[in-house]
């Protein structure tokens, strides 16, 4: 996948297990089997959740499988890498999810979102909905 000059590799999620940073920005989880884009104010901290579901000891899903979609069994496919698409201010994180989730989709890129992101909520669209529209059928 060739994605823009900007994007810069930050590692893999396993690397992600125990660091701790702070930036505001959009992120990818791009695994084997789909995409993540998210966006947060503490992007370290908020990638390092998705680790510890995948490669920690989190009680609420002890057997790394029945976590969040975003990475139900893409641990045993293979590395996953981890992306910061974009540092922003966090006035503008709503704006810049929703155009990094547009590029993925205009790629044809698999996403695991659940919502089409930009601060709309799960349920008000489904992203098969919202891919349908973008794609124009």
């Amino acid at each position: 996948m060739t994605l823009p000059p900007e994007a810069k590799d930050l590692g893999t999620l396993e690397d992600w297990f125990n660091r701790k940073f702070c930036t505001t920005g959009v992120y990818a989880i791009i695994g084997p089997v789909s995409t993540y884009i998210g966006q947060s104010i503490n992007v370290e901290s908020r990638i390092a959740e998705h680790a510890r579901t995948v490669y920690g000891p989190d009680r609420r899903w002890p057997d790394k499988t029945t976590g969040p979609a975003i990475l139900r069994g893409q641990k045993s496919e293979g590395p996953m890498r981890v992306m910061l698409l974009q540092e922003c201010p966090e006035i503008e994180l709503d704006s810049w999810e929703a155009y990094w989730i547009n590029f993925f989709v205009t790629l044809g890129i698999q996403l695991a979102n659940r919502a089409p992101g930009g601060g709309l909520a799960k349920g008000s669209i489904s992203m098969n909905e919202w891919v349908k529209k973008q794609r124009g059928s």
